[in-house]
């Protein structure tokens, strides 16, 4: 026992080192200033899968500020404009200008009218057929130019505009086995760094790229060797990834290791089964039947239920029609919309057989109160871990105010508390009905949340919306993940509550 009081105790402790470590990790890098007067401005397609805390901590660790746009159909003078801002606000003499996609083509018309920008960096650059490039060639526009890709006939026919290169019959340079394959223009103003991929999408390629740990390495390289004009290799991207690995691989294995050691609540003495199987025949008729107590009222919720899954199948369709609006009209947010139909399906249910909650019998303590105080000292270093492990893997955004921020918190708070009702709603069907399953865990009720998603999902396939899709197969899987981490979390003591706080953090996580 006392062996499971320390492993306990250690697990909290691995949960506070974690958070404190994150929270340096987060906070310390500079990201508003720059003593190098270089700063980034990175023009993002919407449609990516864009990990902006990558790259804000990339360019702090080269003493370079940052600013993004992440949207889609930014003119070029809305650039410009952007461009002089950024340039004002930061006080720097030199830009770097990144260009995801499509922005490529007015990243090239920026180039050359723009003297402040110092490098101009294209990634899986997309221009269109009807595209005038003539005046492209390997002195315009004159600031040096970097494109990163996949294997591919677009993007190495730019680079062969730009520098007179052939990509073709001429090899590249391989620095290392698992790295990429690089072109150097003789004069060096061009660069061009390709790896093979297997996406045949090209929002997937642009994303890989984007997310791709060796392309954010050799981007932080190109940028200390060729923009600062500093000698040495930058260690920042590896460092970015071995942080996040390893924080969340040592939070899930603190949570699973502390959870194990819960004392169940759900064990019975024998004297206790006795005493029941007691009170069992006291109830029982002449023809041998269980005599329930406050039958009535078990048979209304009951009957309640099926009403209550009428109703979540209805409002699951609405929100499917939404949904698949969204995904018809190339609207990035249908993922929100399906998190907000996570938040309405529980609401809503909860609300429906909030009628039915009984104040329950006084319960015994299912472990040592001694051990309160540990447990909401985890409860609160879990939550924080979870809320810095959202920020480490998601983007720097937080750092400015976000009405989606601050949504997505309010959804949680209120899905916690639809949870815990629900839960209410379970131990007077399970306790006070003498039944053995409760709305929470049964797979109807369950399956209910995935019909919205199943249906959007299938719409985005057929309508051939691929970041779509992988977006909606990811909240799928981790809609699945939490609910198997609530009913672990809840076996144990303060189970209820543990579950509820759990579940409301993930959710706050999906979004």
């Amino acid at each position: 026992m006392k062996r499971v009081k320390v492993v306990r105790l250690v697990s909290v402790i691995v949960l506070i080192v974690m958070f404190l470590a994150m929270s340096l990790y987060l906070f310390l890098p500079r990201r508003g200033d720059s003593d190098s007067g270089v700063t980034a401005v990175c023009f993002i397609d919407e449609d990516r899968l864009f990990p902006q805390m990558d790259y804000s901590q990339l360019f702090s660790a080269l003493d370079i500020s940052s600013d993004y746009s992440v949207g889609e159909g930014l003119s070029l003078e809305q650039m410009r404009e952007r461009v002089d801002d950024v340039a004002k606000e930061k006080k720097a003499d030199r830009i770097v200008l990144l260009c995801d996609g499509s922005y490529a083509e007015s990243g090239l018309a920026l180039a050359k009218e723009e003297p402040k920008i110092k490098t101009l960096v294209l990634m899986t650059p997309v221009i269109p057929e009807e595209a005038d490039l003539s005046e492209l060639g390997t002195q315009v526009p004159k600031t040096d130019i970097c494109i990163f890709a996949e294997k591919k006939a677009h993007a190495n026919s730019l680079y062969e505009r730009l520098s007179g290169e052939d990509t073709k019959f001429t090899q590249g340079v391989f620095a290392d086995a698992q790295g990429m394959c690089l072109y150097i223009s003789p004069d060096a103003t061009r660069y061009f760094g390709t790896y093979s991929g297997f996406f045949k999408s090209p929002a997937l390629s642009a994303s890989a790229t984007l997310n791709h740990p060796v392309v954010q390495s050799y981007l932080a390289n190109y940028l200390k060797n060729h923009c600062l004009e500093q000698d040495g290799l930058s260690r920042a991207p590896m460092w970015i990834w071995v942080m996040k690995v390893l924080c969340t691989t040592l939070v899930v294995v603190a949570f699973f290791v502390y959870v194990a050691t819960l004392p169940s609540g759900q064990k019975k003495t024998h004297e206790k089964d006795a005493v029941e199987k007691a009170e069992e025949e006291t109830r029982r008729t002449a023809d041998g039947r269980l005599k329930l107590k406050n039958r009535s009222i078990f048979v209304k919720y009951k009957a309640s239920l099926i009403h209550l899954l009428g109703l979540e199948l209805l409002l699951g369709a609405i929100f499917a029609v939404i949904g698949a609006f969204f995904v018809g009209g190339r609207v990035q947010n249908v993922k929100h919309v399906l998190l907000i139909w996570i938040f309405v399906s529980f609401f809503s249910s909860a609300f429906f057989l909030l009628r039915y909650i009984r104040k329950l019998p006084k319960k015994e303590a299912r472990a040592n109160r001694a051990m309160f105080p540990l447990q909401i000292v985890y409860v609160a270093a879990l939550i924080l871990d979870i809320f810095l492990l959202t920020l480490l893997w998601r983007g720097a955004g937080f750092l400015k105010f976000s009405l989606l921020s601050v949504i997505a918190v309010l959804l949680s708070v209120m899905l916690g508390v639809s949870i815990y009702m629900l839960d209410l709603t379970d131990n007077f069907y399970m306790k006070t009905q003498g039944q053995g399953n409760g709305v929470l865990d049964s797979i109807r009720f369950s399956a209910i949340r995935f019909v919205p998603i199943v249906i959007v999902l299938l719409f985005s396939i057929i309508m051939d919306e691929e970041i779509c899709s992988l977006q909606i197969m990811i909240l799928s899987v981790s809609l699945l993940v939490s609910a198997f981490l609530r009913r672990i979390a809840k076996r144990g003591a303060l189970g209820d509550v543990l579950s509820v706080v759990l579940y409301a953090c993930l959710y706050w996580m999906m979004f």
